[in-house]
């Protein structure tokens, strides 16, 4: 009875240890940033199609997404903290045969903006094609919101799911 003990007693640290071991990967992964979605409106109307990207202010990280046909965005894994905000139309005004892409990030030979990018930045694929293919809904916004300096969006990510609606006057 004795020997039963002592061995129950030396497996428990090892057995405490090893729950500790396996669980510790897990509970480092569970935190990958807050997901932030919400309506671009521009003059009280959801706009239609664009692009919306985020950014830290130190240019860390930083995201581009389409904006759906009712004005609706989502970004995943967005770290909390301060984040710079920037909305962009004048990519779906017509140019000959189509959109124009120079100024779109994320795109290669895409003119300043795409050289300058922040290594980090990813295109959330669907939502930014989409985006490309709805010049038809082309709204011209002022040209301010289009850059992170002068857009005046900037706000405050928290952990969880948060709304995040963007207005533009």
């Amino acid at each position: 009875m004795a020997m039963q003990r002592d061995s129950a007693a030396r497996t428990r640290p090892i057995l405490g240890i090893s729950l500790v071991l396996a669980i510790l990967p897990w509970l480092v992964g569970c935190d990958k940033g807050a997901a932030v979605s919400g309506v671009v409106k521009f003059k009280g109307q959801p706009l239609q199609a664009g692009s919306i990207k985020f950014q830290t202010p130190d240019g860390k990280w930083a995201r581009v997404g389409g904006i759906g046909e009712d004005g609706s965005y989502k970004f995943t894994e967005v770290p909390p903290g301060p984040m710079q905000v920037a909305v962009m139309t004048s990519h779906l005004r017509q140019s000959g045969t189509g959109a124009r892409r120079s100024g779109l990030p994320g795109y290669r030979g895409g003119g300043k903006a795409a050289r300058d990018k922040p290594a980090e930045m990813k295109d959330h694929g669907p939502a930014m094609m989409q985006a490309m293919s709805d010049s038809q809904k082309y709204v011209a916004i002022p040209p301010r919101y289009e850059d992170f300096k002068t857009s005046g969006l900037d706000f405050e990510v928290t952990k969880g799911k948060m709304e995040h609606d963007i207005i533009l006057p």
